[in-house]
């Protein structure tokens, strides 16, 4: 496993949990695994306890052994649909997961029931070796998350910051270029006013960090020229 684990859920990690959020508003007995890395858990109880005003998601339980993971078993069923429980099953499976698979059928009555599966080991785990506990399952949502950013140096931009920068810088110089053009089409054509305006919004995209650089430099002498023979051309220069 990686030692860098996802942080924050993903616009389709949102929409598997709405499906158990969803199903929660139902009024009965809900049981559904969450297979995510550990990472995972708290964001995806977070998100799933905005969806209901007076749902009160406990933080999950982690059962030691097999009598624990019974009596927490013992305990859901005596609680109502409209309750919800958590509980966290070891990604290795072992006893814990043995006693969930033994008691399955507890699954399907009392409390709504929320099993944390770490990852694809563990879902592999439960598979093998909870196979009929895993069949009482009425959803299942899978989690990938994203990572988070590295840290930055001091000074140091991101590579997306520097990108952006980048294709602005393309989109801005070819804006440029199309309104000199343009300008230079309809002076020629007689319409000094609207090659004047045309003109002066091109000079007005240039920043002094442009025009540190020799080709911003030709490029904004270049439309000054064409700008003062746009008022020549009127027979004043303003």
């Amino acid at each position: 496993m990686s030692s860098v684990e996802p942080t924050r859920l993903l616009l389709r990690d949102t929409a598997e949990l709405d499906k158990i959020a969803f199903a929660l508003r139902g009024g009965r007995t809900v049981t559904a695994f969450i297979v995510c890395p550990a990472s995972l858990r708290v964001p995806a109880l977070e998100h799933l306890r905005t969806h209901g005003r007076t749902w009160v998601i406990p933080d999950p339980f982690e059962p030691a052994d097999a009598a624990a993971m019974h009596a927490w078993l013992v305990e859901a069923k005596s609680k109502p649909p409209r309750e919800i429980v958590c509980v966290v099953i070891p990604q290795a499976g072992g006893p814990v997961l043995n006693a969930l698979n033994l008691h399955r059928e507890k699954l399907r009555e009392g409390a709504s029931k929320l099993l944390f599966i770490e990852g694809p080991d563990g879902l592999a785990a439960l598979r093998a070796q909870g196979r009929d506990a895993y069949a009482f399952r009425d959803i299942v949502a899978y989690l990938m998350g994203e990572m988070a950013a590295p840290p930055l140096a001091p000074g140091e931009e991101p590579a997306e910051l520097i990108e952006a920068r980048e294709r602005y810088t393309r989109v801005v110089r070819e804006q440029v270029e199309a309104t000199a053009k343009l300008a230079f089409e309809v002076r020629a054509r007689g319409d000094i006013n609207q090659a004047e305006r045309l003109l002066r919004s091109a000079l007005g995209l240039f920043t002094d960090e442009w025009l540190q650089d020799d080709e911003f430099v030709w490029r904004y002498a270049h439309l000054c020229y064409e700008l003062a023979a746009a008022f020549a051309a009127q027979g004043s220069l303003r």
